[in-house]
């Protein structure tokens, strides 16, 4: 867990985000981030930017109405129930559902397949990953 530090280096204080890690077996204060003096840091805390820093785009809805029909089906069970396979990775099913939302929306060769599945939710929603 994170904490904030104070050092004073100069005879002015400065502000580290600071956590606790083992170094060579001992524990060590190991810097995140430097915050600054206690001046920037509230004018930083004050002008909060409106807009994110960071932001991860992802296909959803289409996918989710997609996702939700199929469920409805019992399409991937289906599918699993006449061509069984062994139970490593994701099942047969899951590879079809995955390939037949991929058509629907953004047809993509097999290649390009993970990289497309990595910008939806569908990773998360089956418990697989996109490789």
């Amino acid at each position: 867990m994170a904490s904030i530090q104070r050092k004073i280096i100069h005879g002015r204080p400065y502000y580290y985000l600071v956590e606790s890690r083992r170094v060579n077996g001992r524990p060590r204060p190991v810097v995140l981030q430097y915050l600054g003096s206690a001046d920037s840091l509230l004018q930083r805390l004050q002008h909060q930017q409106l807009t994110p820093t960071r932001a991860r785009l992802s296909h959803f809805g289409g996918v989710a109405a997609l996702y939700d029909l199929a469920q409805q089906l019992h399409l991937v069970e289906l599918i699993d129930q006449h061509a069984p396979k062994r139970r490593q990775g994701p099942s047969l099913g899951q590879y079809l559902l995955v390939a037949a939302i991929n058509r629907c929306l953004e047809p993509t060769s097999k290649l390009q397949m993970p990289a497309w599945l990595r910008s939806t939710p569908l990773p998360r929603w089956l418990g697989a990953t996109p490789q």
